[in-house]
């Protein structure tokens, strides 16, 4: 999310869990002092959730071990050719993700 809020009904949408359970994992990870929330600037009947910076460092380091996995499964089937084509195609799905409203 480009603003680093996101209400918890969009992340409920991303996500392939209930809405109580996603309100009772935010409420968790809130008491380990990751996400923060607070109203809704356009909608004061909505939440809004954002990683704290202890949040952001922990999503990074999950994140760069996840690449380093996914890397170790993809690399050994393809040549180093394929993957640079690898790379270019997802760098482009990236790019246009970015985009999306």
């Amino acid at each position: 999310c480009p603003s680093g809020w996101s209400r918890l009904n969009e992340l409920n949408e991303a996500l392939l869990i209930s809405q109580p359970s996603l309100s009772r994992m935010v409420e968790r990870l809130e008491a380990k002092g990751l996400p923060r929330r607070r109203t809704a600037e356009q909608d004061q009947r909505g939440i809004e959730i954002s990683l704290t910076e202890e949040g952001h460092e922990l999503q990074r380091a999950i994140g760069r071990e996840h690449v380093r996995h996914l890397h170790g499964m993809i690399a050994p089937a393809l040549s180093p050719e394929e993957f640079g084509q690898l790379q270019a195609l997802t760098d482009k799905l990236r790019a246009g993700l970015a985009r999306e409203p």
